[in-house]
């Protein structure tokens, strides 16, 4: 049961708790006054929070999830190539559980959601990965080694050098097949 921490908010910031947390959602289905009485927020923002509707907030939810979607699908292309659907359908129960702040928080979703899919082993394109974690470090150079998934399902060895020679990183890709 996720539970709010007992610190003064504001409205704003109990609702942008309550879209990004599924588990509050359903808490707030259940019984919205028990959640609401646990926020340190003033009586006018209670009364707002109350006056939620809950499929609304799960309407917005939804949209919100969908634009992250999107975000990972623009950065991993290559990965969401092989089989969108399936890891739409993954990404969803990814975001259940993480959701991301900061000025790089789709980088850092990105990087999250392929060690999810390592993790469930399903395929993602590892030379986007490396891509991600390369350009969020201050590397100047880095090599990877790994396979890759080429055409017809069949793999390739691949040698992944990356560098950034002023501001911009640059890639090269050997690839190796036998």
């Amino acid at each position: 049961m996720t539970v709010l921490p007992r610190t003064d908010i504001d409205f704003t910031t109990a609702l942008a708790r309550l879209l990004s947390d599924s588990k509050l959602r359903k808490q707030f289905a259940i019984d919205p006054n028990k959640l609401v009485s646990g926020l340190l927020l003033s009586k006018p923002d209670k009364a707002m929070m109350l006056s939620l509707s809950h499929n609304q907030l799960e309407l917005q939810a939804k949209v919100l999830l969908n634009k992250r979607l999107h975000e990972i699908q623009t950065i991993l292309p290559n990965t969401f190539s092989y089989n969108k659907l399936l890891l739409a359908q993954e990404f969803y129960r990814y975001a259940e559980d993480y959701w991301p702040m900061g000025y790089k928080k789709h980088q850092l979703d990105a990087i999250r959601f392929c060690q999810y899919l390592k993790n469930k082993i399903i395929y993602f394109d590892p030379a986007e990965l490396n891509r991600l974690k390369f350009s969020s470090k201050n590397q100047f150079f880095a090599v990877y080694f790994h396979r890759n998934l080429w055409n017809k399902g069949q793999y390739h060895l691949t040698l992944q050098i990356l560098y950034r020679p002023k501001i911009t990183p640059k890639e090269l890709q050997l690839y190796f097949a036998f």
